[in-house]
């Protein structure tokens, strides 16, 4: 692998960690809640878990760029549950009582947008590349 890969590796999997820390923060939902409705737990994460996968999938395929947008989404619905969190002073559930219905659709956005701008960059370089190729 080039350095440039490797260090691009390196810094997808730091925002994924740190899109986990944010997304899973116990004032959004309490672990205990999660814990105790698995059902809950599926609908709030059940887009992060579908592209999880299949950020994994493409990149063992070589896709680097999916694992990319996948951290860019990830990272976008840690910060909505951070501000949801921090508008409601950990009470989500009281003050704000849509914010569990709304999450998971401010994840799937997150992640379509992600993925589409990632999708975009990538048939933009693809392109620049053969457009080279074909001059020299």
């Amino acid at each position: 692998m080039r350095l440039g890969r490797k260090l691009s590796v390196v810094v997808i999997v730091i925002l994924i960690f740190l899109g986990a820390i944010l997304a899973t923060d116990p004032r959004f939902v309490s672990h205990s809640e999660l814990a105790r409705n698995p059902l809950l737990s599926a609908f709030l994460y059940g887009p992060t878990i579908v592209f999880a996968v299949i950020a994994v999938v493409k990149f063992r395929n070589g896709r680097i760029w999916v694992a990319a947008a996948f951290a860019v989404g990830l990272m976008c619905t840690g910060l909505f549950h951070q501000f949801v969190a921090g508008a409601t002073y950990g009470s989500p559930g009281y003050v704000f009582p849509v914010a569990h219905v709304v999450a998971p659709v401010v994840s799937l956005v997150a992640y379509l947008v992600s993925f589409l701008g990632g999708w975009t960059v990538m048939m933009a370089t693809q392109k620049i590349r053969r457009a080279k190729s074909q001059k020299g």
